[in-house]
């Protein structure tokens, strides 16, 4: 192995070294709770992605099924997990938190954000964008080229996807659509005031992943009356023809029921195919259109809506 390359490797070990020890990981528990490390991870997981099975859990963090078995066991003799078989594969069972483990997650994410919002603090916010970045940029390189099952999955929003959501609707329509910078305004603008004025008991915006990569977005805004507006639907290029839009789509579909809303509203243009298809294959109706020149593009908005 060349020199350089050893240089590389030993530098990379010293920094998992500080970085394991800087957010404790070495420890027997997370952050002084009572769950290790795994534990914590599958409570996380479980929380964000209801319905998830051991076996996929396990592909997914790279663990043997056995071992996770055990661990997800342990978990759901302290009533913290719940089982409940598949109807369609009576062999399959399906993970979710119960009344206790929503109470447990809910402090674990409390604690957790306290302690890494403890280590930001002397940062300044250009300086802890800085570390988001960095983050991101390691995450893509190390990921880039394996040779690994894709594995989807849905979750709810985090710090850093508001950032992710403006970035990928910027890069993606300018890129494939050649919208000008104004149309960063746009969804940065709308998008900061979403997350200033968040109402986490009828909103919520969802994240769609592969292998914890971020590949798609959807949210549901609150207007008010009994209305719900469906916006930022993206599917990143990579993880097209998966069926990710459906899910996205369908995800925020169901939320906007369960919160009682008597419509869902959005606004598409006609260009957008594949999107407006999807709209109606879960039933949006469309109300208006008007042409326009928007973001350097002269192109008919269409408003669509659906009853629940």
């Amino acid at each position: 192995m060349p020199k350089e390359n050893i240089n590389v490797t030993e530098a990379i070990r010293a920094f998992n070294r500080y970085y394991t020890h800087k957010i404790g990981l070495l420890n027997n528990h997370l952050y002084g709770t009572q769950f290790s490390l795994t534990e914590a991870r599958i409570i996380f997981h479980v929380g964000e992605n209801d319905g998830v099975t051991a076996s996929k859990m396990a592909s997914l963090f790279g663990l043997d099924p056995g071992y996770t078995s055990r661990v997800i066991k342990k978990i759901v003799q302290a009533d913290i997990l719940k089982k409940e078989k598949s109807k369609k594969d009576t062999r399959i069972h399906y993970l979710s938190l119960t009344a206790k483990g929503k109470k447990v997650l809910a402090n674990l994410v409390m604690i957790s954000n306290r302690f890494i919002e403890d280590l930001l603090q002397p940062l300044a916010n250009p300086e802890r964008v800085q570390i988001l970045e960095a983050m991101e940029r390691i995450k893509n390189l190390l990921e880039k080229n394996i040779d690994k099952t894709d594995i989807y999955t849905i979750r709810n929003m985090r710090p850093g996807d508001l950032g992710y959501l403006v970035s990928s609707h910027m890069i993606l329509y300018g890129k494939e659509y050649h919208f000008d910078n104004t149309f960063e305004y746009y969804v940065g603008n709308d998008v900061m005031a979403f997350g200033r004025d968040f109402d986490p008991e009828k909103e919520n915006l969802w994240i769609a992943e592969n292998r914890f990569q971020r590949v798609g977005t959807i949210a549901i805004v609150n207007n008010g009356k009994g209305v719900a507006q469906l916006r930022w639907l993206l599917v990143e290029a990579s993880a097209r023809g998966h069926g990710i839009g459906e899910k996205l789509v369908d995800t925020a579909v169901s939320f906007a029921r369960e919160k009682l809303y008597e419509k869902i509203v959005l606004m598409t243009t006609d260009f957008l195919k594949p999107a407006r298809l999807l709209y109606e294959k879960f039933g949006f109706k469309r109300t208006s259109s008007q042409e326009e020149v928007k973001w350097g593009k002269k192109m008919r908005i269409e408003y669509l809506e659906l009853l629940l």
